[in-house]
């Protein structure tokens, strides 16, 4: 079974197979926490006692559909013969909105134990059928969600390290009789109840990790920075975005185009709050990566003993993804690489200005429509919308080049900046969080992809939707 996993360097990681709302949309959804293992652990138990896979889809964009739908995956939803007070505690488990979730494993197995232990009860007056298709169910369950940016969204408004804890409240048992778990066969009530006991040992098991899991999380909401890695990097601390790293020499080295001094407006009226206000900024000349790093380039700095592996699960490794970019790395492991090459993380500034050039253009290309322009899922993509699944190898798509002739400027991999994150440009940028730009595969809104949009995310924190590019000082 897949679940919500976390590796020996700390970071978490989830399998889009049991992904909560807030794994996918974070800056609609909120923060991950405590609450994120809780909906993870009501997926499981939905799968236990129905035999189904709690959330389904072809591609992944069919499971962040049915993660954030409505409709949630409980058990009585995906024919399962539960109690209705299992179930009510399975759907609070699986609520959209963490802030309806109980707080944390050991709220959950208080409420399960109470649904689970109860009297017998009478037999359900109405029949449900088990394996009945939950279309049928529930008619508007194929509808699709419209999203504005890049999916999955990576961070909160709120931050991710200042969320507000979901409540840790129990939902109130249901007043009256309350049906029990059917035995119409011979043997079946005893295997649904065994079925049940055995996920409140899993959540008992569960217990311990889930409990480092929530210390680790805790500890990330303090307001000091994640150490980076390679001390020498640094992190931003200045009322402005990083300072360049000033590098010996003028000239552009090889797969480097060189970005000429100039002036744009930076910001959009027409996106989120955190684009705002429009504001003329002047960047001094650099070179910029024409490309997103890719896995080859990222394996000679590990083979070098400079850089360490990127989580598993993403293009590292694999023999057919030499020339995609590296993926599932942090903003200390894409700092490292840049400083192995004798560069550095581009400022957001750079990048905006490098992706949109002096004319204001919405997108790297110009104004027209995101389509057929760049890698990502969205409307008039060439395999189809939603159908993507996963990156392209760099450069393949030439109509989407910026201004100074950059490749995948829009879609591919979120890209790490060196700046940290502010709500808006003129507030100090002392935050942990850190700024990141570009769009993604993964997404189909067009928001997401223009050059102004603006997302960020945990210093020490991996997906597979993100990378990076260098810079480098003139």
């Amino acid at each position: 079974t897949r679940v919500q996993t976390r590796t020996s360097s700390g970071f978490s990681a989830f399998s889009p197979s049991y992904g909560a709302p807030e794994q996918f949309y974070g800056k609609k959804y909120g923060a991950t926490g405590p609450w994120t293992d809780v909906h993870a652990l009501g997926l499981i138990l939905t799968e236990l006692v129905s035999g189904r896979p709690p959330l389904e889809g072809d591609d992944l964009a069919e499971l962040q559909d049915a993660a954030t739908s409505e409709v949630r995956p409980t058990p009585q939803g995906r024919g399962a013969l539960v109690t209705d007070g299992f179930e009510a505690v399975v759907a609070q488990a699986v609520a959209r909105s963490p802030k309806e979730r109980f707080g944390n494993a050991k709220a959950l197995l208080l409420a399960l134990e109470q649904a689970t232990t109860a009297s017998a009860r009478p037999a359900p007056t109405v029949a449900m059928v088990a394996g009945t298709e939950i279309a049928a169910l529930f008619p508007n369950f194929e509808a699709k969600g419209s999203a504005t940016r890049c999916a999955p969204m990576l961070s909160g408004k709120k931050g991710i390290y200042a969320a507000t804890p979901a409540p840790t409240s129990v939902r109130p048992a249901p007043s009256g009789p309350q049906p029990v778990l059917p035995s119409t066969a011979k043997g079946k009530g005893n295997r649904q109840r065994l079925l049940v006991v055995g996920a409140i040992v899993v959540l008992g098991a569960l217990g311990l990790v889930v409990g480092l899991s929530t210390k680790d999380r805790s500890s990330q909401s303090s307001a000091s920075a994640p150490v980076p890695s390679t001390p020498a990097m640094g992190v931003p601390v200045s009322s402005k975005s990083a300072s360049p790293i000033p590098l010996q020499g003028s000239q552009c080295p090889s797969g480097m185009v060189p970005i000429e001094s100039g002036t744009f407006q930076m910001g959009s009226d027409k996106g989120a709050s955190d684009e705002k206000p429009v504001h003329p900024v002047t960047v001094n000349p650099f070179c910029m990566d024409r490309t997103e790093v890719t896995v080859s380039a990222y394996t000679e700095c590990v083979k070098a003993g400079k850089c360490t592996d990127p989580d598993s699960g993403g293009n590292f490794g694999k023999s057919d993804r030499g020339n995609h970019p590296i993926n599932n790395v942090d903003w200390n492991q894409s700092t490292a690489f840049c400083a192995w090459a004798e560069k550095r993380l581009p400022t957001e500034e750079e990048w905006e200005y490098a992706a949109r050039g002096t004319d204001g253009r919405e997108y790297p290309w110009g104004n027209a429509a995101p389509g057929n322009q760049l890698c990502w899922n969205g409307e008039g993509n060439d395999l189809g919308k939603g159908k993507r699944g996963g990156t392209c190898p760099v450069g393949s798509y030439p109509a989407g080049r910026s201004p100074f002739g950059l490749d995948d400027m829009a879609g591919n991999v979120w890209e790490w900046t060196s700046s940290a994150y502010s709500e808006d440009y003129g507030k100090d940028r002392t935050s942990p969080l850190r700024v990141l730009r570009g769009g993604c595969w993964y997404g189909y809104g067009a928001s997401g992809v223009r050059g102004a949009c603006r997302d960020y995310f945990g210093a020490s924190r991996r997906l597979f939707v993100v990378g990076f590019r260098c810079a480098r000082t003139r």
